[in-house]
């Protein structure tokens, strides 16, 4: 919505013996790189007047305006609006704006103050507008511009050239009802102010209105438009095509949502959502909601693609489609493609292929419960679509994209692998982790929404050395990640705190060879049990002046000092790991692999 800004004088600054016809546009950009996309509209009495913006580092300009005409100003934001500042001097000098850029479509309202008469005496009709709109008819009005009462009219379908609408002339009132319309259909209306022996004003309009949508044999399916950013969709934009044939075209102009758009649809007709990607695509997201006002997708954005599109959605299906899409046993070259049939023992066709593929160019199996996909690449996303066959002649409509990623080939040493979650369960907000392996990035990794987990696993040969190098996002203290090693223990664990994202992890070596360790034998000594998870006993026949359990990253998790020839030590609270056990008698050391279970 619209914030209007009624002006009547902000700063007074008196000019006389001069003629003023102009109001004053200074456009900056401190970054000097013009707006951007940014750019101020202007219409007198409701006529498009010009597009204005700043060019590299500071632009001025002016527009011609009549006395007593309705002028209006309005800011449409471009990629960079923080680096915009402008004002605006109305035809006397008064400061109306100066500041920097406001909010997409706010704009200022204000009445010329100009020193300089219209160039004809017949003033232009203001305020067009259209309501009582129906399935076939619409009121539609305006106001006066000046001292005119009789005004002549031109409609049609949207689009239509002046010259070839309908015509309606020598009109007495503001107000016209247009009946005979097309359901679902934009008109636009032009009005002219007829001054006698004064001529004729100059046009206004187009003013532009859809009549309202008959319902569909399968009633109406509703697209709700959301942005994370809250300021709209920033060019981008959803098709709707129905049966081949795009019949709208829909976006959200600012905020954050919920915008609404219904469409008419008739039972078995076949839909595909088309999203078209502006700028800032990742804050983009829409949900779609069939005939009974069931949500029956919710379509998220994927990192910087923006969010998918939604292909072959049937209305009103007598077929209805299949659920609990999964890929399973994913190895590095496939996996197993299953899902539940909304009625069990039917058929099933598939598509699938890279992630991204449009359904229609993919890879097409039929009459399946299953499937089991081979001689996949390694280390690659996939995507797969599933239709339920009801009868050769009633299909569903496809459910998915469901997404999967084989698994790297595994390194001498096997995988590593990266358990990352979130706390507040809106993904890392920017934030995510560059796999060093032996000081070359292998990959970065990142959570895009939800709690988690989310697990990521890396090929590791052994004699490798892992640093895990986070950079922080947005609200870094939500972000926690662990590390497992090729044998599945937890070599590395991290959290965010106050502000703060978890530490990076450094020097992660895999597959350490222990082979070096000394062992210096101690006369009877017994150490038991080992795996434990409560108590480790050490008896010898020395006393011991010092024991120590360290983790595989060389961290003293345990250090006492004792005199005695029993010893316990609680693992209770340690995690599930491999330790190294160090003793010391005074005169030599002992070293033993400790597992905690």
């Amino acid at each position: 919505m619209r914030i209007l800004i009624y002006i009547v004088m902000l700063v007074g600054v008196s000019f006389s013996g001069k003629t003023q016809c102009h109001y004053v546009l200074d456009m900056n950009d401190s970054w000097g790189d013009g707006w951007n996309g940014a750019r101020l509209d202007v219409t007198m009495n409701g006529v498009f007047v010009g597009s204005f913006e700043c060019f590299g580092s500071s632009t001025i300009d002016s527009v011609y305006s009549f006395t007593g005409s309705q002028m209006d100003f309005t800011f449409y934001s471009g990629t960079y609006d923080n680096e915009i500042t402008f004002s605006i001097e109305d035809p006397q000098g008064n400061v109306l704006y100066n500041g920097s850029a406001p909010s997409n479509l706010d704009n200022i309202l204000h009445t010329s103050n100009s020193s300089c008469p219209p160039s004809s005496s017949c003033v232009n009709p203001i305020s067009l507008n259209a309501y009582n709109i129906t399935l076939n008819s619409a009121d539609i009005g305006w106001s006066p511009g000046g001292l005119d009462s009789v005004w002549n009219l031109e409609w049609g379908l949207s689009g239509f050239l002046q010259g070839n609408g309908n015509n309606l002339n020598s009109l007495n009132s503001t107000s016209v009802t247009l009946n005979g319309l097309n359901s679902f259909t934009s008109y636009d209306f032009y009005v002219q102010s007829d001054c006698d022996t004064n001529g004729l004003s100059i046009w206004s309009g187009p003013h532009t209105f859809t009549t309202s949508a008959s319902s569909g044999t399968c009633g109406f399916f509703q697209i709700e438009l959301n942005d994370t950013y809250g300021d709209g969709w920033d060019l981008a934009s959803l098709d709707i095509e129905i049966n081949g044939n795009i019949i709208q075209s829909i976006t959200l102009l600012n905020g954050f949502g919920p915008d609404a758009y219904s469409f008419p649809v008739d039972s078995g007709d076949v839909i595909h959502l088309l999203y078209n990607p502006g700028d800032y695509p990742e804050e983009n997201w829409y949900e779609v909601f069939d005939h009974n006002g069931t949500s029956i997708y919710f379509q998220f954005s994927s990192g910087n693609n923006g969010p998918p599109s939604t292909y072959g959605v049937k209305a009103c299906p007598n077929c209805l489609k299949p659920s609990n899409l999964s890929a399973n046993n994913i190895s590095s070259n496939s996996a197993d493609l299953q899902w539940n049939t909304s009625i069990s023992g039917n058929l099933s066709n598939i598509e699938w292929g890279n992630s991204g593929f449009t359904l229609g160019s993919g890879t097409f199996v039929g009459n399946i419960t299953s499937y089991l996909l081979t001689n996949l690449n390694s280390n690659t996303n996939y995507e797969f679509y599933v239709q339920e066959i009801c009868s050769p002649s009633d299909l569903s409509s496809w459910e998915g994209p469901f997404s999967f990623k084989t698994l790297p080939n595994p390194g001498s040493c096997g995988m590593f692998e990266i358990v990352l979650t979130d706390t507040y369960g809106d993904g890392w907000n920017g934030g995510f982790i560059n796999i060093i392996i032996n000081n070359i990035n292998y990959s970065s990794i990142t959570m895009s929404t939800g709690f988690g987990p989310e697990t990521i696993l890396f090929p590791v040969d052994s004699g490798d050395v892992v640093d895990l190098l986070y950079s922080e996002g947005d609200w870094p203290e939500e972000n926690a990640y662990e590390v497992y090693d090729n044998n599945n223990l937890l070599i590395a664990s991290e959290a965010g705190s106050v502000n703060t994202g978890p530490n990076s992890t450094y020097g992660l070596k895999s597959c350490p060879d222990y082979s070096n360790i000394i062992k210096t034998p101690f006369d009877g000594i017994k150490i038991f049990p080992n795996p434990s998870n409560k108590i480790i006993n050490i008896n010898t026949n020395s006393k011991l002046q010092r024991v120590t359990l360290s983790n595989l990253l060389g961290e003293v998790i345990y250090d006492s000092k004792t005199m005695s020839k029993n010893n316990e030590i609680d693992v209770s609270n340690f995690p599930p790991n491999v330790y190294i056990l160090k003793l010391y008698n005074g005169h030599e050391y002992f070293f033993k692999k400790i597992i905690i279970e």
